[in-house]
């Protein structure tokens, strides 16, 4: 009996980090992954991170992250005033 292929793209990644896209990626060297998300800081540090859409006074800061598929891991982390 042949072993059942991966269902998703994380199992395949999972059973062989660092494998190349296939066919239809071919031309590609690696697939990125973009995701940011605003984190709540206490509000004593309102002065250097801004809240960009509050009336009330929210102070936040955006992470920013980029994620190699092929490498199943970060490219880049950063931080930016919500303002960005």
């Amino acid at each position: 009996m042949s072993p059942r292929p991966p269902s998703t793209l994380k199992d395949s990644l999972a059973k062989d980090p660092g494998r190349k896209p296939g066919k239809k990626l071919e031309n590609f060297h690696d697939v990125l992954i973009q995701d940011s998300t605003i984190v709540r800081l206490h509000s004593s540090l309102a002065d250097k991170f801004p809240a960009a859409r509050s009336r009330t006074m929210a102070v936040g800061i955006k992470v920013g992250v980029m994620v190699s598929a092929v490498d199943n891991g970060p490219k880049t982390v950063a931080l930016y005033s919500e303002k960005n």
